[in-house]
């Protein structure tokens, strides 16, 4: 009985954090779209990658990019999005390291489990 009680605690706390990283996840997404519509107009579509002022004739790869068209800054914010989301999960391996090796966690997490002691298991 006790456990049942617990867990709609559980659950609730969970979609609350859902909730928030889907909020981040989002911003994070349409900031990588925006700023991969500004490399698209300003750094591809630069008067100094083409020829001439109308943009037909391109100087270097990056007046060859601008022509790809709408095309090119999903491409662009796909790749920040991927960037971005390697980086953070980097980063949050390399947090989540602890101080004890692997085989410990496990014998210790598994030691309370026998021992029905929920709370030493979640900690």
């Amino acid at each position: 009985m006790a456990e049942t009680k617990n867990a709609p605690a559980a659950v609730a706390a969970t979609g609350s954090q859902s909730s928030n990283s889907f909020v981040t996840n989002f911003l994070i997404v349409a900031a990588c779209v925006i700023v991969g519509i500004l490399i698209y107009m300003f750094v591809l579509g630069s008067p100094s990658n083409f020829t001439d002022a109308t943009k037909e004739q391109s100087k270097n790869l990056l007046g060859t990019m601008w022509h790809g068209g709408f095309l090119v800054p999903v491409l662009i914010a796909t790749f920040l999005v991927w960037l971005v989301f390697t980086i953070e999960r980097a980063l949050t391996v390399f947090k989540s390291r602890g101080n004890m090796s692997n085989g410990e966690f496990i014998r210790s997490v598994t030691s309370a489990l026998r021992s029905n002691n929920m709370q030493q298991a979640m900690s």
